[in-house]
C-alpha cells in the first residue's frame, strides 16, 4: 500500500547495497509514487526499480519523472501495466530529454497516447544510452493515428544507432504498418530484439518482417507470437533460420502455421548453426508436421528451450505442449 512503501522508502534511503527495487504487483498508488520520487532524489545506490502493475497514475508518474531528472543512477525503469495516460507518458519523454543514463525503460500497458509516443520518438532521436523500449499496448483512439506514430518511429529508427530491444506487442500493426517500418529497421545498426506479437500480420506482414531479417544479418532474437502469418509467412521465415548467422531465438506461437509452414521451419532447425529457442504451440500440427519434426529429433532436443514435444503412439508420430 502507499503507506508501506512510504516506509520501504525511508528504509532505501539508508541501505546503500541495494541496487534493484521490485514493488510490483503491488497496491501503489499517486501517494506511494511520491514517496518513491522523493526517495530517488535523495539515493545513490539504486540502479534498477520495477513497479510493474500497480495503481500509479499520471500524478504519480511525473512525480517520478521530476525525480529522474536529477538521479544519474538509475538506468532501469519499470512501469508496466499502470495508468500513466497520455500526462504520464510525456513527462517520461521530457525526462528521456534530460536524463542520458537510462538504458531501459518499459511502458506497456499504460495508456499512453498518440502525444506521448510523438514525444518519445523526438526523445529517442539523441538519446545517447537507451538501449531497451517497451511501448506494448498504446491507447490510440483514432485510425489516423497509428499511421501517424509508424512514420515517426521509422524516422527515429532511420537516426538512432542505440537501441538494442524494441517491443511493440499488441500495438494494432498491420501489414502496412510494418511495409512503412522496414525501410528504417533495415537502414537501423543497432537494434537485435525485435518483437511484434499480437499484432493484425498476415502472410504479406510475416514475409516484411523475414525481408528486415534476411537484410540485418546482426539480429538475434524476433517474436511475432499471436499474429496470423500463415504457411506461406512460416516459409518465409524458415528461410531466415536457414541463412541467418546470428538468428537465436524465433517465436511464431500461434500464428495459423499448417504442416507446409511447419514442415519448412523444421528444415530451417536442421540447417541453423546459431538457433537456441524456438516457440510454436497454437499452430495446426498434423501429421506431416510431426513427421518433418521428428526427421530433425536431435536438432531439436538439442535447442536449449522449445515449447512443444514429440511423442510415439503405435508408430505414428505425434507433438504436444512442453510443460517444463
Amino acid at each position: 500500500t502507499d503507506a508501506e512503501v512510504a516506509t520501504v522508502c525511508k528504509a532505501l534511503n539508508s541501505a546503500p547495497g541495494v541496487v534493484e527495487v521490485d514493488l510490483s504487483y503491488n497496491r501503489i498508488g499517486d501517494e506511494g509514487a511520491l514517496a518513491i520520487a522523493e526517495m530517488l532524489r535523495r539515493n545513490t545506490a539504486v540502479q534498477f526499480i520495477s513497479l510493474a502493475h500497480n495503481d500509479i497514475g499520471p500524478e504519480g508518474c511525473r512525480a517520478i519523472a521530476d525525480a529522474l531528472m536529477l538521479n544519474m543512477t538509475v538506468v532501469g525503469v519499470n512501469l508496466r501495466g499502470n495508468p500513466i495516460g497520455e500526462a504520464g507518458g510525456t513527462a517520461l519523454a521530457t525526462m528521456l530529454r534530460g536524463n542520458n543514463t537510462i538504458v531501459s525503460l518499459d511502458i506497456g500497458s499504460c495508456e499512453i497516447s498518440v502525444r506521448a509516443l510523438l514525444s518519445l520518438c523526438l526523445a529517442l532521436t539523441t538519446h545517447p544510452a537507451l538501449c531497451s523500449l517497451k511501448i506494448d499496448k498504446p491507447l490510440l483512439k483514432q485510425p489516423q493515428d497509428m499511421h501517424t506514430i509508424v512514420q515517426h518511429l521509422s524516422a527515429t529508427l532511420s537516426q538512432n544507432q542505440v537501441l538494442a530491444e524494441l517491443s511493440m506487442d499488441h500495438f494494432g500493426l498491420g501489414d502496412d504498418h510494418i511495409a512503412l517500418l522496414v525501410p528504417a529497421l533495415v537502414k537501423n545498426e543497432s537494434l537485435r530484439v525485435l518483437s511484434f506479437a499480437g499484432n493484425k500480420l498476415s502472410m504479406e506482414g510475416g514475409s516484411l518482417v523475414a525481408k528486415v531479417l534476411s537484410r540485418r544479418l546482426d539480429i538475434v532474437s524476433i517474436n511475432l507470437d499471436g499474429n496470423a502469418i500463415d504457411d506461406d509467412g512460416a516459409a518465409a521465415m524458415a528461410i531466415v533460420l536457414r541463412t541467418h548467422p546470428a538468428i537465436e531465438r524465433m517465436c511464431l506461437r500461434t500464428n495459423r502455421i499448417g504442416d507446409r509452414g511447419l514442415a519448412a521451419l523444421a528444415e530451417g532447425v536442421r540447417v541453423s548453426r546459431s538457433l537456441r529457442q524456438l516457440y510454436l504451440w497454437g499452430n495446426r500440427f498434423e501429421s506431416g508436421a510431426a513427421d518433418a519434426f521428428h526427421r530433425v529429433a536431435k536438432k531439436l532436443e538439442a535447442l536449449e528451450d522449445t515449447d512443444f514435444e514429440l511423442y510415439n503412439v503405435d508408430g505414428t508420430f505425434m507433438v504436444c505442449q512442453r510443460n517444463d
